[in-house]
């Protein structure tokens, strides 16, 4: 890495840290966490979903890191400082960088197959039409059960990258997992949404069998990831909601 980059994402996290440390934040965590908890406390207010594409009009969010790891970072670390700037909101800032532990997935065994009809080039979001794979009810013996394998030793080097550039700066953990979960999603790009609201009438049992097989898979990979380490209930984000 150059020092230039370097001496780029420690700035953004010197004034990331301003704010995370903040009185206003500091009450913001604990308003979270009490609505968590079930206290009668004003909810949070949440702005998501955010479509970021269309959000660079000033240029802040520009990268200007050449190095990738360190690019990433920098990104990360714009769009934190660009929602509490603009976002009138309740956003959740946290005093710490999280580095996710390392690890892969063998996956459920099945591909996508579809014809791209219209791409917007600004984001990569696509128009599709899927081709249904799992249209014959033997192919859902096809889906498989993923095996989930952890990189401990990634896991070391990637503490080692980020403290290095930032542990002074900002405290860093390693951090496992939780997952947003959305079978029906990938159901329906292995076969697209019309033949799954047909099969609805005329072939339920076999729409439980693909769903049985998809859980299976799901809850394998969860039990796996819990025996290797890989899950944590410090996650501050469930999809959309910070968790906390």
């Amino acid at each position: 890495m150059n020092t230039k980059d370097r001496e780029v994402v420690r700035e953004l996290t010197k004034k990331y840290m301003e704010i995370a440390m903040s009185e206003k934040h500091q009450k913001m965590r604990q308003r979270f966490l009490d609505t968590n908890d079930l206290k009668i406390v004003r909810p949070p207010v949440l702005i998501d979903e955010i479509p970021w594409h269309e959000m660079n009009f000033d240029g802040e969010l520009d990268c200007v890191c050449e190095d990738g790891g360190l690019r990433g970072m920098e990104y990360g670390l714009r769009i934190a400082l660009f929602r509490e700037k603009y976002f009138k909101c309740d956003n959740f800032i946290e005093p710490v960088w999280v580095v996710g532990k390392s690890f892969s997935s063998t996956g459920d065994g099945m591909n996508v197959e579809e014809t791209i009809i219209a791409t917007d080039k600004r984001n990569g979001i696509v128009s599709h039409s899927y081709v249904d794979v799992l249209e014959d009810e033997s192919a859902a013996d096809n889906i498989k059960i993923p095996v989930i394998t952890a990189y401990p030793e990634n896991d070391k080097h990637n503490m080692e990258y980020v403290n290095d550039i930032i542990g002074d700066i900002m405290p860093v953990e390693l951090r496992g997992h939780c997952f947003y979960w959305s079978p029906w999603d990938r159901i329906s790009s292995l076969r697209g949404v019309e033949p799954v609201l047909i099969d609805m009438y005329e072939r339920p049992e076999y729409l439980h069998k693909i769903m049985k097989r998809f859980a299976d898979g799901m809850s394998a990979q969860m039990t796996q990831m819990d025996e290797l380490g890989l899950l944590d209930g410090r996650c501050t984000s469930l999809h959309c909601t910070p968790g906390q």
